[in-house]
């Protein structure tokens, strides 16, 4: 007799692998949830998801509500399948970091001799709603580039960098310092000078330079010029300055102006040009403010001054110079022709008392004429006095004996026949 006795088939499950994909996003303030898609590995064939998977894929991990830039984990499950084991491969979501774009704002300044320090300012392109360099960028703004302690007038690089953030890749854009030249101005000096002088030496000043620069720092120093010449008439002419260069100024220009002064129009009045010896007449320049008259025979006066007082024993070239009143100088000269006639005057009256007035016998000019010879008479016609080369000495006496009151005789001679001179004299002991 055959008996049987069942047996058991145990089919057990295939093993289905559940793989959660990576998943890849930029930083823009939106919470990720869910995630990536799925993958299976292990499907027999002909089965398929549609077939063999009941359930749907939920999603977990530290991906779910993330935010921030970093990196999570997507965690799968809620899958379950009769033929399948299930077994989940986590995935990874990766939260980039957002673009933001710093600017170094461009810096301009004029040249003032200084180190340029810093930046400034930045700009930011990137930050997402919400965002700003206060909540969401960290450090300080530091500069560098070739703008920093840059001083002379140019173009330099302002190198932002310093900065950095959690949610953001921070990259820079360099900005632009420029420094421009300052104004500087040369102005000509204005100038003087009389006709017929050569033109002085022109100067220029300077405004505008900066931290007490001076006209040391210029390359090439300006120049000034003029048509005037040295016979140019009296009048304005213009001082033309140009020609300067400086690395760090832009030039301008202010021309100057060259006054030449005319000279003194002198005019010398003598009342006469011709005189006897003796004579004393006055020379009497115009034209001018100040005047000095030269060395010259005959001067007794005013040397210094317009009116010159003379007295000449021949004849005299007299020269004076005058000053106008711009400091302008010329000369001009005059002769006065000496006529040797023999001119001279004697006094009629003397009364030799000693109180200074006519004690003496005098002959106005005798002293023109060294080689006189003077005799004196009574009436009589007896000498009383004779001198050679009389000098207005005589008192009225014979031998030191004061002569008596009376009228007396007086006879000049020039000597080497030449004219001789006659007159009176009237001796009073009681009068002046």
């Amino acid at each position: 007799m055959i008996t049987y006795i069942n047996g058991t088939l145990v089919i057990n499950k295939a093993t289905l692998t559940v793989t959660a994909q990576n998943a890849t996003k930029t930083y823009d303030k939106v919470a990720y949830t869910g995630g990536n898609n799925i993958t299976y590995s292990g499907f027999i064939t002909g089965d398929n998801v549609a077939n063999s998977v009941t359930g749907t894929v939920v999603y977990s991990g530290t991906s779910q509500g993330a935010v921030a830039a970093n990196t999570y984990t997507i965690i799968p499950s809620g899958l379950s399948s009769a033929n399948y084991t299930l077994t989940y491969v986590n995935g990874t979501l990766t939260i980039n970091k957002a673009a933001l774009t710093v600017t170094a704002q461009n810096g301009v300044k004029t040249y003032n001799g200084l180190p340029y320090t810093g930046g400034n300012g930045v700009t930011y392109a990137g930050f997402i709603a919400g965002d700003n360099e206060t909540n969401s960028v960290t450090g300080m703004v530091n500069y560098g580039g070739t703008s920093q302690n840059a001083i002379n007038a140019n173009s330099y690089i302002i190198a932002p960098l310093g900065l950095s953030s959690a949610n953001y890749n921070v990259s820079y854009v360099n900005g632009t310092l420029t420094v421009n030249k300052a104004a500087l101005v040369a102005i000509a000096d204005n100038k003087t000078r009389c006709f017929g002088l050569v033109n002085p030496t022109f100067t220029v000043r300077y405004t505008g330079f900066v931290n007490n620069e001076t006209a040391n720092v210029l390359t090439t120093a300006p120049t000034v010029a003029t048509t005037a010449t040295a016979n140019s008439a009296a009048g304005n002419y213009t001082l033309t300055v140009a020609g300067g260069t400086a690395p760090n100024y832009t030039i301008t220009y202010q021309n100057g102006q060259l006054t030449i002064y005319a000279l003194p129009v002198i005019n010398i009045a003598a009342g006469k040009m011709e005189i006897s010896r003796g004579d004393q007449i006055q020379l009497v320049a115009s034209g001018g403010t100040n005047y000095s008259w030269a060395n010259a025979n005959g001067i007794i006066a005013g040397q210094n001054g317009a009116t010159l007082t003379v007295r000449p024993s021949l004849t005299t070239t007299y020269q004076v110079t005058v000053t106008n009143a711009n400091g302008c100088t010329d000369t001009k000269s005059i002769t006065i022709e000496v006529i040797e006639d023999f001119k001279i005057a004697g006094t009629n009256l003397l009364t030799p008392n000693g109180d200074g007035y006519n004690d003496f016998f005098v002959l106005e000019n005798i002293d023109l004429y060294p080689n006189n010879v003077l005799k004196i008479f009574d009436k009589a016609g007896r000498l009383v006095y004779s001198k050679v080369k009389y000098d207005n000495t005589w008192d009225g006496t014979f031998n030191g004996t004061p002569l008596a009151e009376g009228t007396y005789y007086y006879i000049v001679d020039f000597g080497k026949g030449n004219t001789v001179k006659k007159g009176f004299i009237s001796i009073v002991r009681n009068g002046k």
